[in-house]
């Protein structure tokens, strides 16, 4: 008997968690659930990134709120279903972009305590495994650049590279669940046999649940 699970896919942005979402999925036959999804309806993200002070509070409350909503509908449909549910982000990521905004002073203390408040309110469903990508801060900004999205042309080096200490801290904190760490910088998850190798890996984790 199949049982559900939740695998969250992780990283930095740009480290490639989409397309390895997306191309696992493919392969094992699972439901595949995008963040571009909340960011292509977030009336703040673009102004976020133009003026970071001025939005970031108004940006993260917009996505607290609709990755939770959509978080709890995932989960709870998973007594309904047979089928693992693949996201290529992690709910509990919300907590190192916070983070990572507060250093940054895009977001005050105020701010930051009131973010972390509604964070830590909603008792979330830990995924069964988290698969943790890494890439190198020049190798992120040069794929920024090359998926060429309008919105993301000023993105900021400091933010990125703070933000990946931050998401590195994260991911060595975990112990919720098994955590896979995959260098996306050696792995080209539009090859097949690569997406098979990954597959491999990842049923031999949740095998031992």
């Amino acid at each position: 008997m199949l049982v559900p699970r939740i695998v969250s896919i992780t990283g930095n942005t740009a480290t490639g968690t989409t397309t390895l979402a997306r191309n696992l999925s493919k392969l094992m036959g699972w439901e595949p659930h995008y963040s571009d999804d909340y960011l292509n309806v977030n009336p703040y993200f673009g102004n976020f990134l133009h003026q970071p002070t001025r939005w970031a509070f108004h940006n993260q409350i917009f996505l607290i709120a609709e990755y939770i909503e959509s978080y709890q509908y995932i989960t709870q449909s998973l007594n309904t279903t047979n089928r693992t549910s693949c996201l290529d982000y992690s709910i509990f990521e919300l907590k190192v972009y916070t983070k990572t905004m507060h250093k940054m002073q895009y977001v005050d203390d105020a701010e930051y305590n009131t973010l972390v408040k509604l964070l830590n309110t909603y008792k979330l469903v830990v995924p069964d495994l988290l698969i943790y990508l890494t890439a190198g801060i020049d190798v992120i900004l040069e794929r920024v650049q090359q998926r060429g999205r309008a919105s993301e042309s000023i993105i900021d080096r400091e933010y990125i590279t703070k933000l990946q200490n931050d998401f590195d801290d994260y991911a060595s904190r975990w112990d919720s669940s098994p955590i896979i760490y995959i260098d996306s910088e050696k792995y080209n998850f539009l090859n097949t046999n690569v997406i098979e190798k990954v597959a491999k890996i990842i049923q031999r984790k949740l095998s031992r649940l």
